[in-house]
């Protein structure tokens, strides 16, 4: 029983409404419109360990319990790319994971509007030399010079973001998107939807074998809710469990 009424508190608070009685909530009715507000609120910082928190104190199952996660999107220009371009870094607290967390994913983001679907279409660059990049949210000289050509892009893997009243939600299209996974050694099917609001983002996704067996993503029913964390600057602290006020050092503008 209290594993359901955590659940479904969880599940609940995914679709709360997140403006404050004193703010209109956006109404962009176009897709213009709706990228505008998508760049505004999209770039910056969030951090899920005040969910963290609150499942440890609620007596949520091992199994069930979201890891931490921190993830870090910035715009950038890149030369080689046309489109509008974001750098991705993100980290994760598993058990036994040091004070700073794993980077378990660098990515490049491209982003445009997609008549055809009606949404705004991100498209996941995977770079082939990710090691060199590390980092590049404080230091963008070091995406100077990629390109797509020295990236892969999973077919079938496309977000499609879509205003649905107070926020955007993206999601992959069902059974689309696998790949052939170094870190796994084994091809993996995604399934992902995305929330984003004014102050989160939420993570649904499931990373799974050709078999059905888990090997990453959200635990039992409840999305990773990441925080956006302001100013966006901030150090790591704590593990899984650990902080959820990281100590802030600068503005993404300023590194």
């Amino acid at each position: 029983m209290i594993r359901q009424l955590v659940v479904t508190f969880f599940a609940a608070m995914a679709f709360a409404n997140p403006a404050t009685a004193h703010e209109a909530p956006p109404d962009p009715k176009t897709l213009e419109e709706q990228l505008e507000l998508f760049l505004e609120w999209f770039p910056g910082r969030y951090d899920s360990a005040a969910q963290v928190e609150n499942e440890v104190a609620a007596g949520v199952p091992d199994e069930d319990r979201n890891y931490r996660r921190y993830s870090i999107f910035r715009q950038v220009d890149l030369p080689h790319f046309d489109e509008i371009t974001f750098y991705a870094e993100q980290r994760r607290w598993l058990e036994g994971a040091s004070p700073e967390g794993e980077v378990y994913r660098q990515r490049i983001y491209v982003i445009a509007i997609d008549e055809s679907e009606q949404a705004i279409r991100l498209t996941v660059h995977v770079p082939a030399d990710q090691q060199s990049l590390l980092g590049a949210y404080r230091d963008v000289s070091l995406l100077a010079d990629i390109s797509p050509d020295d990236t892969t892009v999973w077919e079938g893997c496309d977000l499609f973001w879509r205003w649905h009243g107070d926020r955007f939600r993206g999601d992959i299209k069902p059974g689309a998107c696998t790949f052939d996974s170094p870190a796994y050694g084994q091809e993996i099917v995604l399934e992902e939807y995305l929330v984003l609001a004014r102050d989160e983002m939420h993570f649904a996704d499931h990373g799974l074998s050709l078999d059905g067996e888990y090997l990453f993503g959200m635990r039992g029913e409840a999305p990773n809710i990441s925080e956006r964390i302001s100013p966006l600057g901030c150090a790591f602290e704590g593990g899984e469990g650990g902080s959820s006020k990281p100590d802030c050092l600068s503005d993404l503008s300023e590194d």
